[in-house]
């Protein structure tokens, strides 16, 4: 029984180391095996081009890209096997199934025909009979609208008489109408010069009232927004007096110092170890030609023959080539990442300026 335990124990410890080799092989796989990354380019007659590519462990996985004629395009591979961009399958064109109509033979056709001449008689024999109909009713129609006329008539002879009666009563109406009203239009003028004065003083009072609240609302406005510009700029001060103390002590040049030497030591890590260019230029005057040349002759010890220039005297052009190569291990940027992050005087240094805590370090 104790065997089997054993047994047991020993697959499952077997197992377990053969997951945690795999896992420290894969760690130390990324950590350094380096990434690495290669490009050429030109630039003639105005027409940029461009290739490079990224590769990890042995071309296992890569990466290409292209530019010309102001195009970009790019495809993953994975051990060979284009993964992105995904190919667009082709839709296949559907097939129609075309059918077939049958000709009708010369002997149905015959006997259609016969049908067709045999029924146009009967059709126009029943489009008569409706004719004589519709007469007959157009006939009875007329009488029925004449009779109905003259009962019209007759019936509106008394509705004249009485509608002449009553417009003679509204004439006479308003002859008696207009004798009452003219002493009462007389008064009419005089109250309204009064109303008119009244309205004319309540739009003065209004518009006086009007403007002496607009003129008092601008000078308040005037003082908040000088207020405002003081105590803003008071803040300013108080700021710039603030970061200066903090910056200008000893520990903040120490961490300022150490973190810049590590994000240094990242950028030259991560730039290119091998870098050519070529620049082919001319200008119109030969004196900004040579003002270049001595600058470039300047940074000589630092460019070394990694940039050359060409000087072209005979034309005005702007011409060259590059060619970048370099790698990237992922165990440099993590050692130089760990220092950066470790540094408590950097945390430190980024909460005073944060404000969040006070230079005798209470929060």
């Amino acid at each position: 029984m104790t065997a089997i335990i054993l047994g047991i124990l020993k697959v499952i410890g077997i197992v377990l180391l053969c997951i945690l080799a795999f896992v420290l092989i894969t760690i130390v796989i990324v950590l350094f095996v380096p990434l690495r990354y290669r490009a050429r380019g030109s630039y003639l007659e105005e027409k940029p081009e461009a290739e490079g590519k990224v590769s990890w462990l042995l071309s296992a996985v890569s990466l290409t890209f292209f530019y010309q004629e102001s195009k970009l395009t790019w495809k993953l591979k994975i051990l060979g096997i284009p993964i992105l961009p995904k190919k667009e399958k082709k839709s296949k064109p559907s097939r129609q199934k075309r059918k077939k109509t049958k000709k009708p033979a010369p002997e149905e056709a015959g006997a259609e025909s016969q049908k067709d001449l045999q029924t146009i008689p009967e059709k126009v024999s029943d489009n008569k009979e409706p004719a004589e109909q519709k007469e007959s009713d157009d006939a009875e129609r007329e009488k029925l609208s004449r009779k109905e006329e003259s009962c019209r008539i007759e019936s509106q002879k008394p509705d004249d008489e009485s509608g002449e009666a009553a417009a003679k009563k509204p004439a006479q109406r308003t002859a008696e109408e207009t004798r009452e009203e003219e002493p009462s239009l007389k008064e009419q003028p005089e109250k309204k010069e009064q109303g008119s004065t009244q309205r004319l003083e309540r739009k003065i009072l209004k518009k006086w009232e009007k403007l002496k609240r607009k003129f008092f609302a601008f000078f308040r406005r005037v003082k908040e927004t000088i207020s405002r510009i003081v105590d803003k700029l008071k803040n300013i001060k108080e700021n710039i007096d603030y970061y200066k103390d903090i910056l200008g002590r000893e520990e903040t040049k120490q961490v300022l110092s150490e973190t810049g030497r590590q994000l240094w030591k990242i950028l030259r890590h991560i730039g290119p170890r091998k870098l050519q260019v070529r620049i082919v230029f001319g200008l119109e005057d030969p004196a900004d030609m040579g003002e270049i040349l001595a600058i470039h002759g300047m940074l000589y010890p630092i460019l070394e023959d990694r940039v050359r220039l060409v000087p072209d005297f005979e034309r005005k052009c702007l011409e060259g080539d590059f060619f970048v190569k370099g790698r990237i291990r992922l165990v440099r940027l993590l050692i130089c990442g760990i220092r950066i992050i470790c540094n408590k005087n950097l945390w430190k240094l980024i909460r005073l300026l944060k404000k969040e805590e006070t230079a005798d370090g209470r929060k």
